[in-house]
């Protein structure tokens, strides 16, 4: 009798551990997402700040005037094309 108490014990912690790692593993994965939107989101926010810049460098704005309006360092803005 105390053998099968045992084995119920474990197999029920071993079902408790399977549920939390399916938790923890899915919640791994909804923060990987929301990383990767977060990332994606401010990597088009710099693309769009170098697209302004450059139509700016070719309307020959001031290079201060740039740094203004897109964010960009002086550095970042002379490395356009």
């Amino acid at each position: 009798m105390a053998y099968e108490d045992h084995l119920k014990w474990l197999r029920i912690e071993a079902n408790t551990i399977e549920k939390f790692q399916k938790e923890a593993k899915e919640a791994g994965r909804l923060e990987g997402i929301r990383i990767g939107e977060e990332q994606g989101k401010l990597e088009g926010k710099v693309q769009r700040s170098v697209e302004i810049a450059k139509v700016m460098l070719e309307a020959g704005e001031p290079v201060k005037k740039i740094m203004c309006f897109t964010g960009l360092s002086e550095s970042d803005i002379q490395k356009i094309p």
